[in-house]
Parts: structure tokens; C-alpha cells; sequence
């Protein structure tokens, strides 16, 4: 395989992202019934307004099914609503419900932790580098299909 080392470090991190980031981050949220993907999907809305099903599964990087099921769950908490589209009639878009706005206000996942970590146990060159790191990975991973 071409890019053995490469899938081998990915995971060899996955356990350490698993206990050292995502755990802790998941523990300090209020509400944690909501899943990342949900709660990526209130902030997308929050900040681009409606979106039609197809811009959400574009933007969440979801195949259409799944961004109809995970709307379907944020609806059922009464977190969406689905709305006709003012300039075409046969277009629904999602909408964040005032819940939703109070939700985010409230609910969000508390970074302290993961800040007290960096900074008890990066020196400041190491920081700037998982920074980058997690620049470089984001921009990089967007890129795949």
C-alpha cells in the first residue's frame, strides 16, 4: 500500500483523539445527548440562516441521507424547522428554532479543558505547532470526497 505510514498514524491518533480531545470536550457539554455532528450542523445554520437540505449536506459533508436523518433527529427536539423557500415555492429550507438559539447560547462545548491541557503540557513552540497542525488537517481533509 502506497500510503501505509500514513494510515498507520492515523490510527495510531485516534485513541489519543478519542481520550485526550474529544472525551474530555463531550464531558464538559451541558447537553450531551447532542451529537458533533448535530451540533456542527446548529452552528452551520446559525451562521449562513436556512439552508436548503442539499446546502446542508454539502456543507456538513454528509451524503444527502444522512443530513435528511440528522435533521430529522434536530427537528424532533424541536432544534429545526422546515420552511418554504420565499422565491421558490417548491424549495423547503431548514431553520433554527429559538430553542436551537438558546441551545447554542448555553450548550456549547467548553474548550477550558482542552486549553488547560495545551498549556500545561505544550511549550509555546509546540502549541503553535498543534495549531498549525490542526489548520493543515482541516484544510487537507476538506479536500476529500
Amino acid at each position: 500500500m502506497k500510503h501505509k505510514k500514513i494510515v498507520d498514524n492515523l490510527i495510531r491518533l485516534l485513541p489519543y483523539w478519542h481520550y485526550k480531545i474529544e472525551k474530555p470536550l463531550k464531558q464538559t457539554q451541558k447537553y450531551s445527548k447532542i451529537s458533533y455532528e448535530s451540533y456542527f450542523c446548529l452552528t452551520t445554520l446559525y451562521q449562513y440562516g436556512p439552508l436548503s437540505m442539499s446546502d446542508i449536506a454539502k456543507r456538513l459533508k454528509l451524503s444527502k441521507q444522512q443530513a435528511t436523518q440528522l435533521i430529522d433527529k434536530l427537528y424532533s427536539v424541536q432544534f429545526v424547522d422546515r420552511v418554504i423557500d420565499l422565491n421558490d415555492r417548491r424549495k423547503i429550507l431548514i431553520n433554527l428554532t429559538d430553542n436551537a438559539k438558546e441551545f447554542l447560547k448555553t450548550s456549547h462545548f467548553d474548550g477550558r479543558v482542552l486549553d488547560l491541557q495545551i498549556e500545561t503540557n505544550l511549550s509555546p513552540l509546540e502549541q503553535k505547532e498543534f495549531y498549525e497542525a490542526t489548520e493543515t488537517m482541516l484544510k487537507l481533509l476538506s479536500k476529500f470526497k
